[in-house]
């Protein structure tokens, strides 16, 4: 079952990040098949984008995309690890991809 990020059951205030670029880019527009897109600040050397679930959630699998941006052509996540907490203090290393991985492409 969907966890609610394409769905709005994830709400906006549940997604942080690090940075983003401007308004247009905020870290809630990290969403599937969205008009827009979570853009990091270009001088954040380590991004992040965080979603708080407010209780334990078990994630059986995770869906990234790319987007067709008119300032930058297509733009999409090449690399990413992946952390989880219990607490929001203690992080554990869950998975990490990089550009070399070959995941699947729908």
């Amino acid at each position: 079952m969907p966890l609610g990020m394409g769905n709005n059951d994830i709400k906006d205030q549940q997604i942080s990040s690090s940075s983003f670029t401007d308004d247009a880019h905020r870290p809630h527009y990290a969403r599937l098949l969205n008009q827009s897109f979570w853009m990091p600040s270009l001088s954040d050397s380590r991004p992040w984008i965080q979603i708080d679930f407010n209780s334990k959630m078990v994630i059986a699998g995770l869906i990234v995309d790319g987007h067709l941006s008119m300032d930058f052509g297509w733009i999409w996540v090449d690399k990413f690890h992946i952390t989880y907490s219990n607490n929001g203090r203690i992080w554990q290393h869950y998975l990490y991809f990089t550009e070399n991985d070959k995941v699947g492409v729908c």
